[in-house]
């Protein structure tokens, strides 16, 4: 496996968070292109801009990784996942009012409901990856995935997110690392490239 079956649209965290029970999501899930270190206010919005589908989904960003040693087939890739639960604040995915007040017109939920719901979701979610990573296969059969694990030592990291931008988006942003194994095609490059040397003449000032 790539690392595109982990995260991409149809990959394993797709599958997951279409398995889940409760089925807020309704399956929504999108493998955002944008890439940023830190999410703010100013600019999630627009790292947004480009899912197309309704709230609440869950969305994941682009991650980072690194290699701590040679590159080559058995080495593992470290993968830095940052992964976003979403929902419109105090509004279902169809623009109905949650709990909502007659007299006032407005809803009596909280944004810290919205965010628990969200962070309860991510929880689940969290859960039944560890779930399959322990079993080696996806919701519903598929390929063994023994060649993706959860870092060993890794820390989930939730970050709340209230109330951000036009639509009012709450939920949480989780934070961990995954490894994948990294499978090369096996060539030996030595000898076959063959480096000129030059002559290097001072430039004269």
């Amino acid at each position: 496996m790539n690392e595109l079956d982990i995260y991409d649209k149809g990959g394993l965290f797709n599958k997951i968070v279409e398995a889940l029970p409760d089925n807020i999501f309704n399956g929504r899930y999108a493998a955002l292109e944008k890439h940023t270190n830190e999410i703010n206010q100013n600019n999630l919005i627009s790292i947004l801009d480009e899912v197309k589908e309704k709230y609440p989904l869950v969305a994941c960003m682009p991650p980072a990784s690194s290699v701590n040693g040679p590159v080559k087939n058995g080495s593992w890739e470290l993968f830095n996942f940052r992964l976003l639960f979403l929902c419109n604040d105090k509004y279902t995915g169809d623009n109905q009012l949650i709990n909502r007040d007659h007299l006032t017109n407005t809803s009596l939920t909280r944004s810290n409901t919205d965010v628990f719901d969200m962070k309860y979701q991510s929880s689940i979610f969290l859960a039944a990856l560890e779930e399959v990573l322990e079993k080696g296969s996806a919701p519903g059969g598929g390929r063994m995935i023994n060649q993706f694990r959860i870092a060993q030592n890794s820390n989930y990291r939730f970050t709340r997110i209230v109330r951000q931008g036009t639509e009012r988006l709450s939920g949480v942003m989780v934070d961990f690392q995954g490894q994948l194994l990294i499978k090369c095609v096996n060539a030996s490059f030595a000898g076959s490239i063959i480096i000129s040397e030059r002559d290097y003449q001072p430039l004269k000032h």
